[in-house]
């Protein structure tokens, strides 16, 4: 594509752009009001309503229930050991392995991310 191709493109996408967050604010109004009446299926639409998720609590809420649970704290959640990758994995599996397996450990640990183009 010639330079002008792209000019006219990043014109046309920036319009685009606008349109879309005018509709975004109307979806967003549409949404609101539509969630102050009932849940259900409708033909154009679901309306959900609002529900409780249960969570694992963090700090003091943490500490507090588990000090209310007493002896069944263990009934009511699970420990769970989760990993994560260290900053820079990519130069400390170069590092720590001979290329042929870093190589492998990098193909199973990495996926491509596609480009994009943000809006402003």
């Amino acid at each position: 594509m010639s330079p002008d191709s792209h000019a006219k493109l990043r014109i046309e996408g920036q319009k685009l752009n606008e349109e879309i967050k005018a509709k975004k604010k109307l979806l967003d109004t549409i949404t609101a009001e539509l969630l102050k009446g009932d849940p259900g299926k409708f033909p154009e639409c679901t309306v959900v309503g609002e529900s409780t998720q249960v969570i694992v609590p963090e700090g003091e809420d943490h500490e507090r229930v588990k000090e209310l649970a007493g002896e069944h704290y263990d009934k009511l959640f699970e420990r769970v050991t989760s990993w994560k990758c260290v900053k820079g994995f990519g130069d400390v599996v170069n590092a720590l392995f001979k290329t042929q397996t870093a190589n492998a450990i990098l193909k199973r640990c990495s996926k491509v991310k596609s480009g994009f183009v943000k809006w402003n």
